[in-house]
């Protein structure tokens, strides 16, 4: 039966947009329109708020079989743009959006955006995301990581355009009942009240080559997970 599963396979994932409404009194965002549709809102220690949508592939059928999948990077497709519509856009200092998409062999929890994990213990700020030196996730964890800045277009106000995009992850191979997606949206700073940010959905495309490992080799995949789990606080 095993034998019949493996090869290479794609897999398929469709995600959720969202828009968000900014208000200067508390709750300072809310979700505007039709609702969360499966999104949650989560504010750190320092005031830094974000979006996050969790999802994940179920590949329990691979492991099952005992197989492995090596995981061949990840094509993240949108159809549409990303819009601020901020109507005092013009006395705005300097508003940004940054977006990270994470495929992972475990969850990403709301406390990976807390403490030295989002500002690092040389005083420098930025988010230690999952797989870097100082976050609390092994990069042979992180199948692929993307992150994004979009700052406002200079002649359509109410557009983003992207200035910036980085990339990480080992690609590594996992014997795991789920491949874990996490879409993670800063929401900004220097947003005036009334303001708008609609995102828009997102499908994921995941190459995968399925195979049966020597015992050893599967064994000690099954260990090393564990390992990184147990020792991982949060």
């Amino acid at each position: 039966m095993a034998k019949g599963i493996q090869g290479t396979k794609l897999l398929r994932k469709q995600l959720p947009g969202a828009a968000v409404s900014y208000d200067e009194s508390p709750p300072y965002i809310k979700f505007d329109g039709t609702g969360a549709d499966g999104w949650e809102i989560f504010g750190n220690a320092l005031l830094q708020d974000y979006m996050i949508w969790r999802g994940y592939f179920d590949v329990a059928g691979w492991s099952k079989e005992q197989l492995s999948a090596f995981i061949a990077g990840a094509g993240w497709q949108e159809s549409d743009r990303w819009t601020l519509n901020d109507p005092q856009l013009e006395h705005s200092f300097a508003p940004e959006i940054n977006t990270w998409d994470i495929i992972s062999k475990a969850p990403m929890p709301n406390e990976a955006l807390e403490g030295e994990h989002w500002v690092d213990l040389m005083g420098h700020f930025g988010w230690n995301a999952p797989g870097m030196l100082k976050s609390n996730y092994n990069l042979e964890e992180i199948f692929a990581g993307r992150h994004r800045q979009f700052v406002p277009n200079a002649q359509l106000n109410n557009v983003l355009v992207q200035m910036d995009q980085n990339i990480w992850g080992a690609g590594d191979a996992t014997a795991g009942d789920k491949i874990y997606i996490t879409r993670i949206v800063s929401t900004g700073i220097s947003i005036k009240d009334g303001s708008v940010l609609i995102v828009p959905p997102q499908s994921i495309i995941l190459p995968a080559t399925v195979v049966d490992e020597k015992d050893l080799v599967y064994m000690e995949r099954l260990r090393r997970s564990y390992v990184l789990g147990e020792s991982r606080n949060p």
